[in-house]
């Protein structure tokens, strides 16, 4: 189970990254749609940040631009990320800016405040966003077997319910006829409280009217995922081996 979250944290994280991709992409490509203008560069140089693991880089611009009588300034170079771990790559291209020159600015139509010096995708946010969808469906395929039938089956909240019981130190189990799922019953049951020892197997059939919690967590160290209280017991009594078989198929209800 550890490495199954372990392997779900990881798959989740590349996901994530092949979105933020993604929006990359998608901005890069409709950036190259839009019209342009002429900008004057103000700043330009090369960001130094470190962190735990390097020291990246990064080139960092400022310009402005006029659109309609507006003056804007931006600092977007591309939608791309243009942080590495090469200096000398950033400082190439902070000398394609130099201060007081003019360059090409493309600027979205809606809302001129948003620019680009660079209107092009990036092969490296291809990349990481076809990793995102193939880590998303696998993700979705290691999933699907956790999902199992009894999970999708619907049960009333108030109703009668027929199957097989079983209480012992700290456990208090219901499994309803037909299903795999096993619920902690909640209250007395008749049956058990006048059983003896010598009557075979601790394995009840009971019928009665009950009231079913929704999905939590219930019982000793909230282990089951519902809980059941009866208010009407219509019928309760050992359960056979051939009971056990017909009301569960297979005939494994634990105990």
């Amino acid at each position: 189970m550890k490495e199954f979250v372990s392997l779900a944290l990881v798959l989740g994280l590349v996901v994530a990254w092949g979105g933020v991709a993604a929006w990359r992409l998608h901005r890069g490509y409709r950036s190259r749609s839009w019209p342009k203008a002429e900008a004057i560069i103000e700043a330009s140089a090369v960001s130094r940040m470190s962190t735990l693991q390097a020291t990246v880089w990064m080139p960092k611009v400022r310009y402005r631009y006029e659109v309609d009588g507006t003056w804007y300034r931006g600092e977007r170079i591309a939608f791309e990320s243009q942080l590495g771990t090469n200096p000398n790559s950033a400082a190439r291209t902070c000398a394609k800016f130099v201060v007081g020159s003019r360059v090409a600015v493309y600027y979205d139509p809606k809302a001129p405040h948003r620019s680009v010096l660079w209107a092009t995708i990036s092969v490296s946010d291809i990349v990481f966003a076809a990793s995102g969808v193939a880590a998303g469906l696998l993700m979705v395929l290691l999933m699907l077997p956790l999902v199992s039938f009894s999970d999708r089956q619907s049960f009333p909240h108030e109703g009668a319910f027929v199957g097989l019981y079983y209480g012992a130190f700290e456990r208090s189990d219901f499994r309803q006829a037909g299903t795999k799922e096993t619920w902690w019953l909640k209250g007395e049951v008749p049956c058990k409280r006048t059983a003896r020892a010598s009557d075979g197997r601790p394995l009840f059939y009971v019928e009665f009217q009950a009231s079913l919690s929704e999905r939590g967590s219930f019982g000793h160290l909230g282990a089951y995922d519902r809980q059941i209280v009866p208010t009407r017991f219509i019928a309760c009594r050992h359960a056979t081996a051939a009971e056990d078989k017909a009301l569960f198929q297979d005939g494994s209800f634990a105990y």
